[in-house]
């Protein structure tokens, strides 16, 4: 094949086949091994309570606007109260102290 014709240079074999490439040793694969298979356990289960938790604030959500809808709750009262303008934006941080997006300004996928 013509070289110059392609976008990407390919690496030629010899040129891998002579170079070194750094291997962990097994006990250090096996630590790394450990460590990302508790990490990704830890983050489903945290992903699952977060999901948990989004479907339950969607029932509420639900359920309170059928109840508002049908009268079973008035909210005039509690609506005199509220502050004029624009509602504050909902932030959270996380433990690593990056900051949430309120999910109320973005998109869910």
């Amino acid at each position: 094949m013509d070289k110059a014709r392609h976008t990407v240079e390919s690496i030629e074999h010899h040129l891998l086949a002579n170079s070194l490439i750094p291997i962990p040793s097994l006990p250090e694969q096996k630590a790394i091994t450990h460590f990302l298979t508790h990490t990704n356990h830890r983050i489903s289960k945290h992903r699952a309570a977060v999901r948990r938790e989004i479907d339950l604030l969607h029932e509420y959500r639900t359920r309170l606007i059928a109840d508002v809808v049908t009268g079973k709750l008035d909210v005039r009262e509690a609506a005199a109260h509220l502050p004029k303008g624009d509602p504050l934006p909902l932030t959270a941080n996380c433990q690593d102290g990056t900051e949430l997006a309120d999910p109320g300004r973005s998109h869910r996928p």
